[in-house]
């Protein structure tokens, strides 16, 4: 036997705005929900070089790979091939603490590469370092870690220590070159 259905009216007594507004009330939550599901990385990075921490990362650029093209000649074509790939520069911000210094470690780090006292220039041994980046989720577990194989400094900035503004934290903004990136997880 088959009875009819009867589907109550629930927008009666509702003005026509009311009910637009009721509808893109729940859509919206519909969006948040499905957003929830999903955890996203955040922008929260921990720096250390060999487990030393000498500062705090605030700024990292991305990690970029480019490889140009190449071509040979074949009678009357020309073929395209892959050329050498190389990784782009790394532009970091760091955090300058009183104790311990990041200007120091900088300095003993820039000093491997160049010694301006005496003139010497340091061995690649010395002065190119393995640096392992980690992006931290929300409750500062691990959740990426890069590791940049052969880094060294490419440039090193202070940044301006300007004390009419005396709220600015210190920071030393640096541009790392390196031979290639490692993502671990």
């Amino acid at each position: 036997m088959i009875t009819n259905l009867t589907i109550p009216n629930f927008t009666e007594g509702f003005t026509k705005e009311q009910i637009e507004q009721n509808i893109e009330m729940f859509t919206q939550q519909q969006e948040t929900a499905i957003v929830n599901l999903y955890e996203n990385k955040r922008e929260t990075l921990a720096f250390n070089e060999g487990g030393n921490k000498q500062g705090y990362e605030n700024l990292l650029d991305d990690t970029d790979f480019f490889t140009p093209e190449d071509f040979t000649d074949t009678y009357n074509v020309k073929r395209y091939v892959k050329g050498k790939g190389a990784w782009e520069t790394l532009e970091i911000t760091l955090y300058d603490p009183i104790v311990p210094s990041g200007a120091q470690a900088v300095m003993e780090w820039v000093r491997l590469h160049h010694e301006s006292v005496t003139g010497r220039d340091g061995y690649s041994d010395f002065y190119k370092k393995d640096i392992t980046f980690n992006l931290l989720g929300p409750v500062g577990d691990k959740v990426e870690e890069w590791t940049l194989k052969g880094a060294m400094i490419q440039s090193a900035n202070f940044n301006d220590l300007d004390f009419a503004n005396g709220t600015d934290v210190a920071d030393i903004s640096l541009t790392l070159r390196y031979d290639y990136a490692i993502l671990q997880f």
